[in-house]
């Protein structure tokens, strides 16, 4: 109970608030020019306090009766982004790592003049936009895909005979888990031969397993298809090899590095199909082993994982078998909660990324 008790502590006030919040992200969405969403507010902040400081923003971090205090500050003549952080697909980054300058006539800092963020993630988005209500608590966004999004910061304090000031970068998004990606290929395509056979020995079977990495985003990189890359996009096929996984290797292992790989995932390619029709048989069929596993997700990314089961054309879809439901909420009140709101949010959104 207090694991039960601190994943809920770490969930936004998982459910009717998190539906609400989720479902309102999901509609608002502005119309924008293709290979762009436009820009969506995102958070405000203070620019940094010299050179060598980050930028210190988040979601909220100004009140009304506040402003005329936090706006008692000189005018800058320019704002600039001096330094962006790296990124990379499926890694969080937090504002900190922004160096974002107000500078006055002769190029000198003025520290902690309040602004605004904006973001436009692309289209298709590379930043999970949807989730920006985490914010509250995470001061940051989470890089979903490789390709390059638009920062702009803007003040946000009026002073008359002054228009407001602005400035933009562009950041690019790297590929996932950079450091290991070279070796998961190396060993997933020696073991490809042997595990694609008619029928593949068990070790090469547990060896292909223990091999995959436990992050969808490195999995996508490996298995999806980001622009005909993915080096295992075509073979091993996992419709055939996850079923053949689960008969060999012990449940609450398989079930383990199944809901690792479920957070953030996404229904895009064949293999990601594969990874969901593994995910949603294991639930049915093992049903404990799997909220166990989930024991180990905070609440904000078990619900990722419960809209990734229920998310996919309309004929795919389908609520939890009534005795499988039952099963999840005898064993987890949150899993509960959770699988009974993600249903109508996930089918809501179809097929959409």
């Amino acid at each position: 109970m207090a694991i039960e008790a601190q994943r809920r502590a770490r969930t936004l006030g998982v459910g009717s608030v998190l539906l609400t919040l989720w479902g309102a992200a999901l509609g608002a969405l502005p119309a924008a020019a293709e290979g762009s969403r436009g820009f969506e507010r995102v958070g405000e902040g203070l620019t940094s306090a010299d050179e060598l400081a980050g930028l210190d923003a988040g979601y909220r971090r100004f009140t009304a009766p506040d402003m005329a205090e936090t706006c008692d500050v000189p005018w800058p003549e320019r704002i600039e982004v001096r330094s962006v952080p790296t990124v990379t697909a499926g890694a969080w980054f937090d504002y900190a790592g922004f160096s974002v300058l107000a500078l006055d006539r002769d190029g000198r800092v003025i520290p902690r003049v309040p602004i605004g963020l904006e973001i436009d993630a692309g289209s298709p988005p590379v930043l999970a936009m949807e989730t920006s209500h985490w914010l509250a608590v995470r001061d940051g966004l989470k890089a979903i895909r490789p390709g390059v999004f638009r920062l702009r910061v803007a003040t946000q304090c009026a002073q008359e005979g002054r228009a407001p000031l602005s400035a933009t970068a562009e950041i690019p998004v790297g590929p996932a888990c950079p450091a290991e990606f070279a070796e998961h290929v190396r060993k997933l395509q020696a073991l490809t031969p042997a595990v694609s056979a008619q029928s593949p020995e068990r070790r090469a079977v547990a060896d292909f397993f223990a091999a995959l990495p436990s992050d969808y985003f490195c999995f996508d990189r490996l298995f999806g298809d980001p622009g005909g890359a993915a080096p295992l996009r075509a073979e091993p096929k996992l419709s055939a090899l996850l079923p053949r996984i689960a008969r060999e290797v012990p449940v609450r292992e398989y079930a383990a590095k199944l809901v690792a790989l479920s957070v953030q995932a996404r229904r895009e390619t064949a293999q990601a199909q594969a990874l969901q029709t593994a995910a949603r048989a294991l639930l049915d069929e093992h049903t404990e082993a799997f909220v166990a596993a989930l024991g180990s997700v905070d609440g904000e990314h078990e619900w990722t994982v419960w809209t990734f089961l229920f998310a996919g054309p309309a004929e795919s879809r389908a609520p939890l078998d009534p005795s499988v439901q039952a099963k999840v909420c005898a064993a987890s009140e949150l899993s509960c909660s959770l699988s009974k709101q993600a249903f109508p949010v996930a089918t809501a959104r179809g097929d959409r990324p």
